[in-house]
């Protein structure tokens, strides 16, 4: 099965995956999870290659280092910081269980009613 098979077939039944961003309370479940080829996300994810080095600059831990990348993807690309984006990014790089572990989170949580998913949290301001 091609990626975007792959990826229908995940989030299957997760009304408002594309348009629903990344908040903060996920994205400190992600990089909790094992992300461990985090420093091929870059290039699916919109972002410079050069990132990679830059972060691990910045962090020692490898937790720090996955989540310092979410965090610049979704500041970078905005509205374009979807779960079904991250999802397909991983997907492409060969890292299934790590999308079924977000559609995993996805499908523990209510889902919002059609046209409310802006995914934006209390925090993330409007």
């Amino acid at each position: 099965m091609d990626i975007q098979g792959q990826l229908d077939e995940l989030t299957a039944g997760l009304r408002g995956i594309d348009g629903l961003r990344i908040t903060d309370l996920h994205l400190d479940e992600i990089t909790n999870s094992h992300l461990e080829k985090w420093r091929l996300l870059p290039s699916h994810l919109e972002l410079a290659q050069i990132v990679v080095s830059d972060i691990e600059r910045e962090h020692r831990d490898e937790r720090g280092r996955r989540r310092r990348l979410l965090q610049l993807w979704r500041e970078r690309t905005g509205n374009r910081a979807t779960y079904r984006r991250l999802i397909g990014a991983l997907l492409r790089i060969g890292c299934r269980e790590d999308a079924e572990y977000i559609c995993g989170l996805l499908r523990d949580q209510p889902q919002p009613p059609t046209g409310e998913a802006s995914g934006l949290s209390s925090s993330e301001g409007l």
